[in-house]
């Protein structure tokens, strides 16, 4: 699993960027105000509904045609005090399987965006809301096309202790694939099927699928990372160019985007080559 505390550093690639898309986009449940629904989704919230910290989860799926590197997440979601998450959102991509049948911590990739942009928007559903731009370009975060998760999930444990909800939509047809969920709020209903407490992720289909308000944009790319001599394919001269990277302290060597060289750099490049090109 790669983690990346910002969305600051340089990434290592030798891909050339050919034209932005858009990979999945129902912004429109808010713009066209069908959204009737809100799905408890953070961690924190002890001053929230509850009046404890939970850790809620939301992911939905969109599916990817060809190699892009995620540049932008735009997300819509309330909160139960009117603040705005004070640590940031985490952004969560998930492989299908991690999601259907894969196990309980597993995670392709993620990243905390500290630095966004909150717009105000309106709702009929009795709390402040805004719209969150999450700038996640320099995560340098590549999806194969296939289909993926995605959470986007509001942090505030330890400063506020708001409560948040990703504002979505029971009452329209399901976008791709339910939406799914685990350890939600208890007094939405959603301990249904064990989910309170639980860390398996149950499809939302119970509450009438929640097709949450979102947009994911992302760059087309082509190439491969693990080329580090731009030959074209993924061997000995490629692994060793890494290494002299790494060695020298150069921040192409940076895979994380941290700022420092260390194992985890070391260990995501390796990912990277045996992946091959």
């Amino acid at each position: 699993m790669f983690h990346f505390a910002s969305t600051a550093g340089v990434a290592i690639c030798t891909m050339a960027a050919q034209g932005q898309v858009v990979l999945y986009d129902t912004l429109w449940i808010t713009d066209d105000e069908v959204m009737d629904a809100g799905t408890g989704n953070a961690i924190g919230g002890f001053n929230g509904p509850t009046g404890e910290n939970i850790d809620s989860q939301l992911a939905d799926d969109f599916v990817v045609d060809e190699p892009v590197r995620l540049t932008k997440v735009v997300v819509d979601i309330m909160s139960f005090n009117g603040t705005l998450p004070a640590e940031g959102i985490w952004v969560q991509l998930y492989q299908h399987d991690e999601i259907i049948v894969g196990p309980d911590e597993a995670c392709f990739a993620d990243v905390i965006v500290e630095d966004y942009v909150a717009t105000k928007i309106d709702t009929p559903l009795n709390f402040d809301a805004w719209r969150f731009e999450l700038d996640v370009s320099h995560a340098d975060i590549q999806l194969s096309p296939q289909r993926w998760w995605i959470n986007a999930q509001p942090l505030d444990e330890f400063t506020t202790g708001d409560w948040f909800w990703i504002i979505g939509s029971v009452s329209i047809p399901t976008v791709e694939l339910s939406s799914h969920v685990r350890d939600s709020f208890e007094d939405h209903g959603n301990n249904y099927a064990g989910l309170w407490g639980s860390t398996d992720w149950i499809p939302h289909d119970f509450r009438g699928n929640n097709t949450v308000s979102m947009r994911i944009e992302g760059e087309i790319i082509t190439g491969c990372a693990a080329d580090i001599d731009g030959d074209g394919d993924a061997d000995a001269d490629d692994f060793f160019g890494y290494l002299d990277l790494f060695a020298g302290g150069d921040g192409q060597a940076d895979i994380d985007g941290d700022g420092d060289l260390d194992a985890e750099d070391f260990f995501g490049y390796l990912d990277r080559f045996a992946q091959g090109c």
